[in-house]
């Protein structure tokens, strides 16, 4: 009887050894899946980051562009503006004494409203470009935290299932 008994209990324990066997390989292929999963998830959050970047980077092209344009127009017409005074001096002025020197009073007074009015489109340029930085960076934060929140959520799955196959393996 007690041969037999222990007859049965070494079959019990192969059996065991065999289901725990099978059990360890189910938690490494899981683990596996967990740390691909992870994986895949941080590999798509620095694809939205490089994403992120490269907007930013169209957009201040953009914006550079479009500022740049905005400038010449400007420039274009303080130009001919000043061409034409210069021509009125030459005209009403005949000495070129005078005319030198109103010439050079008239282009530090076109210099100084054009640097001023350069200076007035960059601090908006400069002002739009932070309104949308912080936007930016308002989604970004709100996305890492709802992908944290999924990852949370992924690693609590992940227990569940550990400790299911735990009390499989129990009593």
């Amino acid at each position: 009887v007690i041969e037999r008994l222990q007859g049965e209990i070494r079959q019990l324990k192969a059996t065991l050894s065999k289901d725990i066997s099978l059990l360890k390989l189910k938690l490494a292929d899981k683990d596996h899946e967990v740390s691909s999963i992870k994986e895949q998830m941080e590999n798509a959050l620095n694809e939205k980051d490089e994403e992120i970047g490269k907007l930013r980077a169209a957009e201040q092209l953009s914006y550079t562009e479009e500022t740049n344009e905005e400038m010449e127009g400007e420039h274009f017409h303080q130009d001919q503006s000043y061409v034409k005074t210069e021509e009125e001096k030459e005209c009403y002025s005949g000495d070129e004494d005078d005319d030198s020197l109103q010439g050079l009073l008239a282009e530090e007074t076109d210099s100084d409203d054009f640097l001023r009015s350069q200076i007035v489109i960059l601090a908006q340029a400069l002002e739009r470009a932070e309104l949308r930085r912080a936007q930016a960076l308002e989604r970004i934060v709100t996305e890492r935290k709802s992908n944290a929140d999924i990852v949370s959520q992924l690693g609590l799955s992940v227990k569940r299932f550990y400790s299911t196959i735990r009390r499989s393996d129990g009593p």
